[in-house]
């Protein structure tokens, strides 16, 4: 599950931006293993993402996004959305946008809102596995 913290309102560009920021970080040692990009899941993922966002955008004026990496292994990217609504009416785009991904959850809020994370494995793997 992604670390929680404050959501960004982004534009399109923002998000590139944020899941540029992500792979800027390409190696980072965890447990005493390096972590490189994965250049094939990093752009599967996103493609994905900003399939979804013109998506979710298009359903929910309230939709907002971010990009995390994974709190745990720092190997998954997660697009995270929290809104009021999802409606997808173009269920042919959402399942193409969504083919790469792993993980889809779907998660109730106290606030009344709903949060979905959709996550990318092994966009990061250690040295030698790509």
């Amino acid at each position: 599950m992604p670390k929680r913290n404050e959501f960004l309102d982004w534009s399109d560009e923002e998000l590139e931006s944020g899941i540029d920021m992500i792979i800027q970080r390409l190696s980072k040692e965890i447990n005493g293993t390096i972590l490189v990009a994965n250049p094939k899941r990093i752009q599967e993922c996103k493609s994905a993402c900003e399939k979804l966002t013109k998506l979710l955008r298009n359903g929910s004026a309230s939709a907002r996004f971010k990009i995390e990496r994974g709190e745990f292994t720092q190997r998954t990217v997660f697009l995270i959305c929290t809104t009021q609504a999802v409606e997808v009416t173009n269920i042919p785009a959402f399942l193409d946008a969504i083919k790469y991904a792993n993980n889809f959850e779907i998660v109730p809020l106290s606030n009344g809102k709903i949060e979905f994370s959709i996550g990318f494995y092994d966009c990061f793997v250690p040295v030698g596995k790509i």
